[in-house]
């Protein structure tokens, strides 16, 4: 069976010194998880255009095998091909040409765009077939030849061809960046690549595509400014909130990719807090000033506010939105490095499950109502 491990590939002694390396989550988003599911997506494109099945399974067990992140970690995969020459008198049953594209597939993952070798470029789609667990809606530009080049160990047969368009095709527009729908696509073909077990519509690799939900954010303001009033501007807060979200919705516009680089570190929340806190204050009141006119009488007792916004009301909003913000989105997205440059990566996401966090803005901001309310009948009595 051609999904049959091969015992002289994958052995029981390279799974324990490949976990005894690995120093992050065995089960996390680059854990033996992902592994397996890059093996199986390389041994389907294998099946169709004769890549080196001896290559693509090692390359699926070494390449994110010497992580020391699971964000932006750009050396993995050197230190991985280091990694393969260690342990190659013992664990890895290549002949040097084999061992070379083995070397150059784990090198090259982490930021070539193409090769002329089937089999590497194989290795390079059968991971990227698996980006949308880290939230990716696919491949940014499918590497899987579309015919035989140069250079190639073997010739690409015509079945492998039209796997390698209907794999790729649906992904991407005029410009070679990911189509519209181009997630929903990927998680069709990856359902054709598995095998048909695909989790559901919404998911992929049990994984969800999360796009931000910046209204999330907003409950835990709403329930600071029912508990302190004076002092927080949760007008700020919830401005503060949608430009620093203003990141991911505008990359996955332009590249399909809503990712975290900039303003979801400490650097890029103090410079999100500084424009909402300074620049923010008068649209701010502006907008209060227009929200209690189109108040009735009686809607303005309990809906009306102030709507001058001070100093420190702006800033403590600002700054507690954009902290907030970045402290929730940790636990969420494993690219969202809060702490840097004092800590490059992120330990801390999946700490706390998505529900949970969901839950918990959704609770603060139902608690806030009754104690408003409470506030507000208090101080007209």
């Amino acid at each position: 069976m051609l999904f049959t491990r091969d015992p002289g590939v994958i052995t029981p002694a390279l799974i324990d010194l490949l976990r005894a390396e690995y120093r992050l989550d065995w089960n996390g988003v680059h854990g033996v998880a992902h592994w397996a599911r890059v093996r199986v997506n390389g041994l389907r494109l294998a099946l169709h255009n004769g890549a080196d099945t001896r290559i693509v399974e090692y390359f699926a067990f070494l390449h994110d095998a010497c992580r020391r992140g699971e964000g932006r970690d750009p050396d993995h995969g050197p230190r991985a091909a280091a990694l393969a020459h260690a342990i190659r008198p013992t664990h890895i049953a290549l002949d040097d040409d084999a061992f070379h594209l083995l070397v150059t597939a784990l090198e090259g993952h982490t930021h070539a765009v193409s090769h002329d070798n089937l089999t590497i470029c194989t290795c390079w789609d059968a991971d990227r077939l698996d980006l949308p667990r880290v939230d990716r809606a696919g491949p940014a530009a499918p590497v899987y030849p579309r015919s035989p080049r140069p250079g190639n160990d073997r010739p690409l047969p015509q079945s492998g061809a039209g796997v390698a368009r209907k794999l790729s095709s649906g992904f991407l527009g005029p410009t070679g960046n990911p189509s519209r729908g181009a997630g929903k696509r990927c998680r069709k073909m990856m359902t054709i690549a598995s095998g048909g077990n695909a989790t559901s519509q919404t998911t992929f690799s049990g994984a969800p595509i999360r796009m931000p939900v910046t209204p999330f954010h907003f409950g835990p303001g709403a329930l600071i400014k029912a508990l302190a009033p004076a002092g927080f501007s949760w007008t700020v807060f919830a401005l503060a909130n949608v430009l620093i979200d203003l990141e991911p919705i505008l990359l996955f516009l332009f590249t399909g990719d809503p990712a975290h680089p900039w303003l979801h570190t400490l650097p890029g929340a103090l410079l999100v807090a500084s424009i909402a806190a300074t620049l923010g204050r008068k649209p701010c009141e502006a907008f209060l000033r227009l929200w209690n006119w189109n108040l009735s009488s009686a809607q303005a007792r309990w809906l009306g506010t102030g709507v001058r916004i001070g100093p420190t009301a702006a800033w403590s909003g600002a700054l507690l939105g954009t902290f907030s913000h970045l402290a929730l989105d940790t636990f969420m997205h494993p690219d969202v490095r809060a702490l840097w440059p004092f800590v490059p990566d992120n330990p801390w996401r999946g700490l706390v499950t998505l529900d949970a966090l969901h839950w918990a803005c959704v609770v603060s901001g139902v608690l806030s109502i009754p104690l408003w309310l409470i506030r507000r009948r208090t101080r007209q009595g």
